[in-house]
């Protein structure tokens, strides 16, 4: 055995024992589109560069999941980069016959399908138990497909500020964009979201800072699982299945970027936009909110 707890390759392979794990975390996080992300990487990295000289790298990652190996391999492929030995890492991959993990299409959609069932929102209802404050913010997720941080943020916003500078009456959406610094990032954004009169009205009331922490800790504090990423998926599943464009669809979950949101930022487009998502999320809201 080596000094990493792996039977060594080579004596000629890279010196991956001597790492510079600061100047790598600083790498991750210079590099990668969170500190979540990045601090993942980091992990995954330091606990098994080890494999990048072990002959027995095939069966240790032979016992892990599917996306273990995923991540392990794009943790050490970052630290090869960081090393300048990537052509290393490739070498290394084929010849232990590692493949990226790339979801058949079959296997996306059920996957889809299955996270995004209609039983989340049997979930979401069941947190009426732990009442309003830990209830409230999963139908807003729910209704507007915001990411869960955003969610709990934009409620955040509202309880400190109002909705003035936040919410156009014009228009009849929350303007996201209006907070640069808070929805507006390398990848993840949120531009703007559409809100129901009867759904406002609950936002205005919440009048609570709620941290997506908060909310986690309570869940499983009183035994409930973690599903807030599986709400904006069936947000998604819903406008789809309505005949609402992906494109439509991409927009309001802040996947498109800034300069193209500008160009769809049209006052009639976004009218017919509002009115075919609200109609068709308009029994949920109902049965959600009552």
């Amino acid at each position: 055995m080596g000094p990493l707890g792996f039977e060594p390759r080579t004596a000629s392979a890279p010196g991956f024992e001597e790492v510079d794990w600061d100047g790598f975390r600083r790498w991750l996080l210079s590099r990668l589109l969170s500190r979540k992300n990045a601090r993942q990487m980091y992990t995954y990295a330091r606990k098994f560069h080890g494999l990048l000289l072990s002959r027995d790298a095939g069966a240790v990652m032979a016992g892990f999941s599917k996306w273990k190996r995923k991540l392990i391999l794009e943790a050490l492929a970052n630290l090869c980069k960081f090393l300048g030995c990537y052509s290393y890492f490739k070498t290394w991959r084929l010849e232990h016959g590692f493949k990226w993990e790339r979801e058949e299409s079959l296997r996306t959609l059920i996957d889809t399908l299955d996270r995004g069932r209609e039983d989340v929102e049997e979930w979401l209802l069941s947190l009426r138990e732990l009442g309003w404050t830990y209830y409230f913010p999963g139908v807003y997720m729910l209704l507007t497909g915001l990411r869960p941080g955003e969610a709990c943020t934009s409620l955040s916003i509202i309880a400190e500020q109002g909705l003035d500078g936040y919410w156009n009456p014009e228009l009849g959406i929350l303007e996201h964009f209006r907070f640069e610094k808070l929805f507006l990032r390398r990848c993840k954004n949120a531009f703007i979201s559409f809100l129901s009169p009867r759904l406002l009205s609950h936002v205005e009331k919440f009048q609570t800072r709620i941290t997506l922490n908060a909310l986690r800790l309570r869940l499983r504090k009183a035994g409930y699982p973690i599903r807030f990423n599986q709400l904006r998926k069936r947000y998604a599943t819903i406008l789809r299945e309505a005949g609402i464009p992906g494109e439509a669809v991409d927009l309001l979950q802040g996947r498109v970027s800034k300069s193209l949101f500008a160009r769809f930022y049209y006052k009639p487009l976004l009218d017919s936009l509002k009115t075919r998502v609200l109609q068709t999320l308009h029994p949920l809201e109902v049965r959600l909110l009552g």
